[in-house]
């Protein structure tokens, strides 16, 4: 009888020890699943960032080129006879009234892309910050 008990015993504290190495296997491979996750992410945030900054930029520099187009159109250098000069008045506020309007046009776009990209970084941080406290915590 007694070699029964002490048998039983030993099957239940094995039973305890396979709980226990079973519950540290599912632990780690939730670590790992996590990690890969993680670093997915900060992939697919750092693509999200790349393609943010070349349409900020390309932005920007249509909004600076029309601009300074827009502003050398308002300045023109010359004489001319007042008939010219009348028919060039009404010429150039036409001219002078759709630059202004793609000009702000593109001030709002250039505005939208600049909110978008600081978005963007600062969601790419967060990311960062997470990825880099990780492996800070498993050394």
């Amino acid at each position: 009888m007694n070699y029964y008990q002490d048998l039983l015993r030993d099957i239940h504290n094995y039973q305890e020890l396979y709980q226990k190495k079973v519950k540290g296997q599912i632990q780690k491979d939730s670590d790992i699943i996590r990690t890969a996750d993680l670093i997915t992410q900060l992939n697919n945030s750092l693509n999200t960032v790349n393609k943010a900054k070349e349409q900020y930029y390309s932005i920007a520099l249509d909004y600076e080129r029309s601009k300074r187009t827009g502003n050398n159109n308002l300045n023109p250098t010359g004489t001319s006879t007042s008939q010219d000069t009348n028919s060039g008045n009404i010429a150039q506020t036409a001219l002078h009234s759709l630059t202004t309007r793609n000009i702000e046009r593109l001030e709002r776009k250039y505005r939208q892309a600049q909110d978008e990209y600081k978005l963007t970084i600062e969601k790419y941080n967060l990311i960062r910050n997470d990825y880099e406290k990780r492996f800070s915590d498993g050394k």
